[in-house]
């Protein structure tokens, strides 16, 4: 990569068009070439949020998060506890916004 930009300084020196260009479409190409080995997992981990988690994801106040409730908000209870699944909240959510159309 350095023989590259040491090219490309040069040809910028010289003003030759076509090298410059050259020269990018290397650099660039390098670049892409990383980008495209990086690693992204498949899905996302469920995130379990609590109440008050709830209530700053939606940016809502608690008064609302319980009114969702009583209209079908999905939940998991761990003993008297509330969890929520950020991917079926927001799923919920949709399907509420679709019912009032």
């Amino acid at each position: 990569m350095a023989d590259s930009i040491e090219s490309l300084i040069e040809a910028i020196r010289r003003n030759e068009r076509e090298k410059i260009l050259s020269e990018l479409a290397k650099s660039v190409g390098s670049i892409n070439e990383g980008i495209g080995s990086l690693q992204y997992p498949n899905t996302p981990t469920p995130r379990l949020m609590t109440v008050a988690n709830l209530m700053e994801f939606l940016q809502v106040s608690e008064t609302q998060i319980y009114i969702m409730l009583k209209n079908g908000l999905p939940y998991v209870s761990i003993g008297h506890h509330k969890r929520f699944l950020a991917d079926e909240v927001v799923e919920w959510m949709k399907e509420q916004a679709g019912k009032s159309k």
